[in-house]
């Protein structure tokens, strides 16, 4: 069986991949880039990359985040968009400079971490959100510790309560919601870079530098 050679039509390419927008472009890359920055930092660091080659890298990465990586809105990307950015870095570099970011990862702990980066910021937002719900609840169960209200089961009044208290208790059931999610942001504390393809390097790469700098 050999491998394949020839990319997709543009069709498969819009199913596959979609069309995103320049808004969607730098959302994912602006991820992308900010592990390859902690990357480029962790490989000078452990001397895996040759200082002019990693300055080079650094500046170019910094221009395209500057210019909301507008060269890229208009690339073909028959293989996704993180390969038309990695070829794009070795076309104005060369593949020699362009393909040292590379050096002892692979995009499969990329794509992981950027995972878990999207995901922590979409975490962090929504518990703060509901932080505040609660302690609106919270604030509102006060001002109505005195209205009474009935409770119900069987679809029957079971016996009377106070609005407060109901409030109370719905902000109760909320704080365990915020209490899961915030296991789950531990959870996504995890850095996978380092991981490779599979199971890891043979170069001395040292990931928990790169998960300090993330």
């Amino acid at each position: 069986m050999s491998r394949l050679t020839a990319t997709v039509g543009a069709r498969v390419q819009s199913i596959v991949y979609g069309e995103p927008t320049p808004e969607e472009i730098d959302a994912e890359l602006r991820l992308t880039t900010r592990i390859d920055l902690a990357h480029l930092v962790m490989l000078g660091d452990r001397k895996l990359i040759d200082a002019a080659d990693a300055a080079a890298l650094v500046g170019l990465i910094e221009r395209l985040r500057a210019a909301r990586f507008r060269p890229l809105h208009d690339a073909p990307t028959p293989r996704g968009l993180y390969l038309a950015y990695e070829q794009l870095l070795s076309a104005e570099l060369g593949a020699s400079t362009g393909g040292r970011l590379h050096t002892g990862r692979s995009r499969n702990d990329l794509k992981a971490t950027a995972t878990a980066l999207r995901l922590r910021a979409e975490l962090t937002q929504l518990v703060s959100e509901l932080s505040r719900f609660q302690a609106v609840l919270l604030a509102r169960a006060r001002v109505h510790r005195d209205v009474i209200m009935p409770v119900h089961t069987h679809f029957q009044a079971a016996m009377p309560v106070t609005y407060g208290y109901y409030l109370a208790g719905v902000a109760h059931a909320l704080g365990r919601d915020i209490a899961a999610l915030r296991r789950c942001g531990d959870e996504l504390d995890r850095c996978p870079m380092g991981a490779s393809a599979v199971a890891g390097t043979d170069l001395p790469i040292d990931p928990t530098r790169t998960a300090r700098l993330l």
